[in-house]
């Protein structure tokens, strides 16, 4: 069985619980692993003995390194460059989306409010990293 990873990156506790439930209710063979804000995802990521995620999932609103900031940082190192990324956040001006995709973001989404909603969203980003439409 190929494992493949998640990071999401979320200063809010309880959400990450409910997407980590969400991630192992999915597939066996889906790993989330988590980061309270920007500043801790960077450290894990530019660790070169860390596997790199599949994906990243950030939330925009969050202590020390927001997510802008964390996209920014992640976009100037290498080895990081082709990591999808997908906003996962609350709410957002269309004008802060359009001002976000222009930094290499793969999906700009809001985060669902019910279990099977968050289930089925993350179901449908996994199918296009499996079939390569984030690459």
């Amino acid at each position: 069985m190929n494992t493949r990873t998640i990071l999401l990156i979320d200063d809010d506790a309880d959400d990450r619980e409910l997407f980590m439930d969400a991630v192992s209710e999915i597939q066996d063979d889906l790993l989330c692993i988590t980061a309270e804000d920007g500043e801790e995802a960077l450290n894990l990521l530019m660790n070169p003995e860390t596997l790199l995620p599949d994906i990243v999932f950030i939330d925009l609103n969050m202590p020390r390194y927001n997510g802008i900031r964390c996209i920014q940082e992640i976009k100037k190192i290498p080895r990081l460059l082709d990591l999808p990324i997908v906003i996962y956040t609350t709410t957002a001006s269309i004008q802060q989306q359009d001002e976000i995709r222009k930094l290499g973001v793969s999906h700009f989404l809001t985060k669902p409010m019910m279990f099977k909603d968050i289930c089925e969203l993350i179901k449908s980003i996994m199918v296009e990293v499996d079939s390569g439409a984030f690459r």
